[in-house]
């Protein structure tokens, strides 16, 4: 039984491990190399070979977050207190997620008061919150230099009325 890969001397398979390895000598960009296996039953020889392209880039930075939820809510003073949703995506210098990387909420703005968000992203708006502009901080745990920010009109009056003039 015989592995090898043709196509770059600097990525290699490891028979041992089933891995295949990419030396750091090999420049950033995308090769194309083919794994082969050969192996002898019963005096027949039989081959496998198969195609893979392997894309090496720099390692993953932390390059900006990408915070979603609603920019604008309009709120009835009976419904206080409620509590919003916002999520947090950590993304790289590729624009890709990073999976698993975490975020550090915070709020502020004016007219804030009785206006609160969780680690987890959830944005509460309490009872006796008038008009206010709060900007929601989603900071990065790894990288704390880097954040976003969201700002949130919220709009509160004690009648629907008011926030929905289309609905008399």
């Amino acid at each position: 039984t015989t592995w090898n890969i043709e196509g770059n001397s600097n990525i290699t398979y490891d028979k041992a491990t089933g891995k295949i390895n990419v030396s750091d000598e090999l420049a950033e960009g995308t090769y194309m190399v083919t794994l082969k296996f050969q192996y002898e039953k019963d005096g027949t020889i039989y081959n496998a070979e198969k195609n893979i392209e392997i894309e090496k880039k720099a390692a993953s930075v932390i390059t900006s977050v990408r915070v979603s939820g609603n920019s604008s809510v309009n709120l009835v003073t009976s419904e206080l207190p409620v509590k919003l949703n916002y999520t947090a995506e950590v993304l790289n210098q590729f624009g890709e997620v990073i999976k698993g990387e975490e975020c550090v909420w915070s709020v502020s703005g004016a007219n804030v008061d009785g206006v609160t968000i969780d680690d987890h992203g959830v944005l509460t708006v309490g009872n006796g919150v008038k008009d206010s502009l709060a900007v929601i901080k989603a900071m990065s745990v790894t990288s704390p230099t880097v954040f976003s920010e969201l700002s949130v009109a919220i709009h509160v009056s004690e009648y629907a009325s008011t926030l929905y003039p289309e609905a008399d």
